[in-house]
């Protein structure tokens, strides 16, 4: 995934499919960790379940 704008809907796919765990990771470092960090979060951590 080269960028956040699909990441909602490719981790959907993704459970869909049957996966549960997943690690996201940058494809290169970021100039701001702390930034790369919220980005991610506010993409992504709403998608976290409890089970």
């Amino acid at each position: 995934m080269p960028d956040l704008d699909g990441l909602e809907a490719h981790l959907k796919r993704l459970v869909e499919a049957g996966l549960s765990k997943f690690v996201l990771a940058p494809l290169s470092p970021p100039d701001d960790w702390d930034a790369e960090l919220a980005d991610v979060r506010d993409a992504a951590l709403h998608l976290q379940t409890r089970r």
